[in-house]
């Protein structure tokens, strides 16, 4: 079990009816789209922030040590929205003349640059939002309550659990070979590499085939049937979210795009 589902296990939220989550993180992505104000969006940020901190009781160290693995290629991203091309310097506020143009920057590039950088960050953290709260168990029961196929749930389930399999045997594998002096030179890089790939597909076929063979033995018959937990319905959250969807609309109605 990765430290997200720990995360979402043990959140005060984990009770919590799915469909509410999932709602919210969706309501949360289309009003940032949709209304495309870097003032919704920080206080997207900041509200999502808050909730899983203060009522989910997410570690914010977690949860900011996961913001920082896309805010490296939103950087970069929007570093590169930013830097245009004009045949006159008038509209290049600072930048450089090469091949008979000006590259630089122009209000209007950082401003584009600066919405797509917090529009996207804000959608990140509602995926957050749900991830660190959800686990895929719950995800897969409220795709059961939209009458989504039983066999693509299925799949989703085995799925998701398998590739935690796979990177855990990787793992694993990787830590052994380095206790005996592996990936030592170019040479030893390129055998032990080469050893780890060949052992970690026929582990995991071997767990695969364990795992259908431990179906079998519980009677299993092209379909997985689980207990459900029994989830709560609060009135006050869906209140409580309606009103900040809500306010993020009169809000970017009265602040305009900025």
């Amino acid at each position: 079990m990765n430290r997200i589902d720990q995360a979402a296990y043990n959140s005060s939220w984990y009770l919590l009816h799915p469909a509410i989550k999932l709602g919210l993180t969706i309501a949360l992505m289309v009003a940032v789209l949709a209304l495309d104000s870097r003032m919704v969006s920080s206080l997207v940020i900041l509200a999502v922030f808050i909730l899983l901190i203060g009522t989910a009781r997410v570690s914010w160290r977690l949860y900011l040590g996961l913001m920082s693995i896309p805010l490296l290629f939103l950087v970069v991203g929007c570093a590169t929205v930013a830097i245009t091309s004009s045949n006159s310097s008038s509209s290049i506020c600072a930048g450089v003349y090469v091949g008979g143009m000006w590259w630089g920057v122009s209000p209007q590039s950082l401003q584009e640059a600066a919405n797509l950088f917090f529009r996207s960050l804000a959608c990140v953290s509602a995926m957050y939002l749900l991830a660190l709260t959800t686990p895929v168990v719950q995800l897969v029961y409220v795709l059961r309550l939209f009458r989504l196929p039983g066999i693509v749930a299925d799949l989703m389930g085995l799925i998701y659990m398998h590739i935690g399999t796979f990177l855990q045997t990787a793992r694993d594998i990787y830590i052994a070979q380095q206790a005996r002096c592996g990936y030592q030179g170019f040479a030893g890089h390129l055998q032990s590499l080469t050893a780890l790939l060949s052992n970690l597909f026929i582990k995991n076929l071997a767990r695969s085939n364990a795992c259908y063979d431990a179906l079998l033995a519980r009677g299993f018959k092209g379909s997985l049937r689980v207990l459900d937990e029994q989830y709560t319905v609060k009135p006050l959250y869906l209140a409580l979210s309606s009103l900040f969807i809500a306010c993020l609309v009169l809000i970017s109605s009265f602040g305009g795009r900025t």
